[in-house]
């Protein structure tokens, strides 16, 4: 019973994370639209395929990466990407005012300095640039139903270097030997909290778009980013 659940979680999953692929590039492309240069930064791109989306779909002009995972590297590397080995948590080494677009996807979940994050990547921002994070959502249906039945958020079950999907036997993680500490979930933002945190951090015109709504239909979570699998938030540098 718990293997066809959970292969059925995994499906939806899957499809879940295009939807919020889509979220992404659309909010790039609307961050891109009217600015007179491209300049595109990923802030921990993992192995590129989404920078590569969003650069083609604004026609980024320039792109860089901030990465630190030896295989990331090397695959952003043999995409073309100008790659920075900065820790996410501390200062980033890029220059102020720089781009147009930042981008942190599945990313700010994994870091324990979050305020000193955003204050760098609205740092590195150009004046009316636009920085977009994407995470996963704590408040999400299944986050909900784990919770109720006295189970692990399915958002938080990789927080052991010993053993993956603790106190959720449905975790979709896929390491069965636990996480490295980088790679665990430290942090969880509902939308409210991350909107509220774009604007403690000075940025404008934010908005918010969900992917995903277990168990129904994904493209729900768009009418109800408050419950949705992912969220996406983008926030406007005055």
């Amino acid at each position: 019973m718990l293997g066809h659940l959970k292969a059925a979680l995994s499906d939806m999953w899957a499809y879940s994370v295009a939807l919020n692929q889509d979220n992404i590039v659309r909010l790039a492309r609307d961050a891109a639209k009217n600015a007179s240069d491209t300049s595109f930064c990923d802030l921990g791109c993992g192995d590129g395929i989404v920078t590569g989306q969003v650069a083609v779909a604004i026609g980024a002009d320039h792109v860089s990466v901030v990465e630190t995972y030896d295989p990331h590297v090397e695959a952003a590397e043999r995409r073309g990407f100008e790659v920075t080995r900065d820790d996410l948590n501390a200062g980033l080494s890029l220059p102020s005012s720089s781009f147009v677009v930042v981008l942190a996807n599945q990313v700010i979940e994994h870091l324990y300095d979050t305020e000193r994050f955003m204050a760098e990547a609205r740092r590195i921002l150009k004046p009316g640039g636009v920085l977009i994070v994407s995470t996963e959502n704590p408040a999400s249906w299944h986050n909900i139903a784990a919770l109720l039945i006295g189970w692990q958020q399915f958002s938080l079950a990789n927080v052991s270097t010993r053993k993956s999907g603790i106190g959720n036997p449905l975790s979709l993680a896929p390491q069965q030997e636990g996480w490295p500490f980088p790679m665990q979930h430290h942090r969880l933002f509902t939308p409210k909290a991350l909107r509220e945190l774009f604007a403690l951090e000075g940025f404008i015109n934010v908005r918010c778009l969900g992917a995903g709504y277990y168990p129904f239909p994904g493209r729900l979570g768009l009418l109800d980013p408050t419950h949705a699998a992912f969220i996406t938030v983008s926030g406007q540098q005055p």
